[in-house]
């Protein structure tokens, strides 16, 4: 979606480090999936499971581009007040759609939640904010790569980790990946070539 949406040029390494990102994201989720119950479901739940994880990607995918051409294109007229601004409205008009969902009691029961709950709702919290100045600042493709990194050290640090060697090759590939589309940027078009 960045080649199309915002005219970005992609070198032939970064577009072999994207398929090996996915499958080294897929290898670590296999192997935190393996003492699972999830693993034992059957062939058409594992097809659909699949199937709804490319739609959300392709969706997740979109949604992050165009996000990060609205960002670029105001950049030039709005300052960075602007766009904590807009952040805050975005939070406030989620909490606004999330409000009526919400038991009538939900101020009194909040205040009952234990404080592990309250940090999990302020790193979510601040991880939006986060992803919002990441794609800013940097783009979506940085922020699919952090949240790799975020995925690989969820995993690596659960109760349920064995460093088995699929583990392993999943944290290669996805580290990999990040170092090949890091070190191989687009060579830069030559003035004769731009005016031809």
């Amino acid at each position: 979606f960045s080649v199309p949406l915002l005219g970005r040029r992609l070198s032939k390494t970064q577009w072999a480090s994207q398929p090996l990102f996915m499958a080294g994201c897929v290898l670590v989720l296999m192997q935190s999936m393996a003492s699972s119950s999830a693993s034992k479901a059957g062939a058409a739940a594992v097809a659909a499971g699949a199937a709804a994880c490319l739609a959300s990607g392709l969706l997740s995918g979109f949604a992050n581009v165009f996000f990060e051409k609205i960002l670029k294109k105001r950049a030039t007229t709005s300052d960075d007040a602007g766009f904590w601004a807009r952040q805050l409205q975005l939070s406030l008009v989620t909490f606004l759609f999330v409000l009526p969902c919400a038991p009538r009691n939900w101020a009194a029961q909040a205040m009952k939640l234990p404080r592990a709950v309250w940090a999990v709702v302020f790193l979510k919290a601040l991880g939006g904010l986060l992803i919002g100045a990441t794609i800013k600042y940097a783009s979506a493709i940085s922020k699919n790569f952090a949240s790799a990194c975020a995925i690989v050290l969820t995993a690596a640090l659960s109760r349920e980790a064995r460093l088995s060697a699929t583990f392993r090759s999943g944290i290669l590939a996805v580290v990999a990946s990040m170092v090949m589309f890091q070190a191989c940027p687009p060579k830069k078009l030559s003035e004769s070539s731009v005016t031809k």
